[in-house]
């Protein structure tokens, strides 16, 4: 089994590659797993059990543990979550696609996820 971890950094990788090529829609979507795995590796440092998370629950427990219970995330850190998944979804399943200014964006949001929850996990 892979660590949460490593399938964060390995989206992040994947969506800088798809960004770089054009491939926003791709892009998108490769950033909120990087934010979802990354969320995961830091609620189970915290103790959680291994489990099949469903995305509105993880942002759930990520928002009331690491926000307002532990402070370790910020608010607006944390909101980039449930925006990604929100982003992922009109790149999944959206006809209009997600412009390079967005994919961008939320290219450099997953980057930051990634390093909080790097830092607060201690790596």
């Amino acid at each position: 089994m892979r660590e949460p971890l490593a399938k964060a950094e390995e989206a992040l990788k994947a969506a800088e590659l798809c960004c770089e090529h054009g491939l926003y829609d791709s892009s998108a979507s490769r950033c909120y797993y990087t934010t979802f795995w990354a969320a995961i590796a830091t609620l189970e440092w915290m103790g959680y059990p291994p489990q099949k998370w469903s995305h509105g629950g993880l942002s759930t427990v990520f928002g009331k543990e690491l926000v307002k219970k532990r402070h370790l995330f910020s608010p607006g850190l944390a909101g980039r979550l449930s925006i990604g998944y929100d982003l992922r979804r009109l790149a999944d399943y959206g006809r209009q696609g997600i412009s390079g200014k967005k994919a961008k964006r939320a290219l450099d949001w997953a980057g930051k996820f990634v390093a909080k929850a790097k830092e607060v996990i201690g790596q």
